[in-house]
């Protein structure tokens, strides 16, 4: 007896394989929406860490400053100077350009909710200013926030969600 598959057989394999896919698809594309915020809180501990080391080598001052977490005159000041920027670093007033990448980056993931300073300086000697920043997605779905502390020593992050807050 030669017995093949029924017509009926491959439409139910066919039908579940479609069902499956479609699952797949969907939750990488939410997963992919999530995890802008954790290569933003990530790009942002990068830039810290290479501002110090960059403060370290070249004997200058570094400042990373987040214009939108300012209020006020300064705030709007600031943000006139740097429109649509979430994140500016500078050395000697002047922005640093090998940090483009990290910055666009930063600006494409995330959005300052709240800081306790409008800025953080990395200074010649190895110290630096300490910073609280609370970042959240620039993705609608993601509800996550980000406390990002940083102190002379360490940067601590500390991850919540909308649930947590209530």
């Amino acid at each position: 007896m030669n017995r093949g598959y029924t017509l009926l057989e491959l439409l139910i394999t066919t039908v579940i394989l479609v069902i499956v896919s479609t699952c797949l698809v969907f939750n990488f594309s939410k997963s992919k929406e999530n995890s802008k915020l954790n290569e933003g809180v990530s790009n942002i501990q990068t830039l810290f860490l290479f501002s110090k080391a960059h403060s370290l080598n070249t004997g200058k001052q570094v400042r990373i400053i987040f214009p939108e977490s300012e209020s006020g005159d300064t705030g709007e000041s600031l943000r006139a100077k740097y429109p649509n920027e979430t994140v500016v670093v500078l050395v000697d007033d002047k922005p640093l350009d090998t940090v483009k990448f990290y910055v666009d980056a930063i600006n494409e993931c995330v959005n300052v909710e709240s800081s306790n300073n409008s800025e953080v300086v990395f200074y010649p000697d190895g110290m630096n200013d300490g910073i609280i920043v609370i970042v959240g997605s620039t993705s609608e779905e993601d509800n996550r926030k980000v406390e990002i502390t940083v102190n002379d020593f360490t940067t601590k992050i500390k991850e919540s969600t909308a649930q947590d807050s209530q």
